[in-house]
Order: structure tokens, then C-alpha cells, then sequence
């Protein structure tokens, strides 16, 4: 599992989570799932709505929410 934060044309960031595999005959099958579309402010600027969120996945799926905080830490450290 891997996940990605993707920015698109219109400004927003759109969080989602993927897996890939490769089924018998060696092709390679993604599946995305999208989390939740938030603005980048939101990343970095108003924590208590994006906690929100963070909470409500860590009750959902613990190794989705554990990659998510490791990745937002990351991305934060890296524009410092």
C-alpha cells in the first residue's frame, strides 16, 4: 500500500491511498481509493480540521492512518 498526495489543476490536493499487485499473467493492476479532498491550507495551516479527518481514519484502517501521518511529517520537514 502506498499513498499519495496529489495536487490537481484546480488547486486542491486530493489524499488517497493505492495498492498494486500483479495478478498471474505479470500485468500490473493499481486500485486507488480516494480519501478526502482538502485544500493545502489545510495541510498546513488549520490542524484541528485536518485531525478530524486523521482521527476518523485511525479508527478505520491504523496502517493507512500511521502512512499518512509519517507522510504529512515528512512533507512538512522537507519545506522547512
Amino acid at each position: 500500500m502506498y499513498i499519495k498526495i496529489l495536487k490537481r489543476r484546480s488547486g486542491r490536493n486530493y489524499i488517497y491511498k493505492g495498492e498494486s499487485h500483479r495478478d498471474e499473467t505479470g500485468k500490473v493492476i493499481n486500485k486507488q481509493e480516494y480519501m478526502v479532498q482538502i485544500h493545502e491550507r489545510v495541510i498546513y495551516g488549520d490542524w484541528d480540521y485536518l485531525m478530524q479527518y486523521i482521527e476518523c481514519w485511525r479508527e478505520k484502517d491504523f496502517l493507512f492512518w500511521f502512512k499518512l501521518v509519517c507522510k504529512l511529517q515528512f512533507d512538512v520537514l522537507k519545506l522547512d
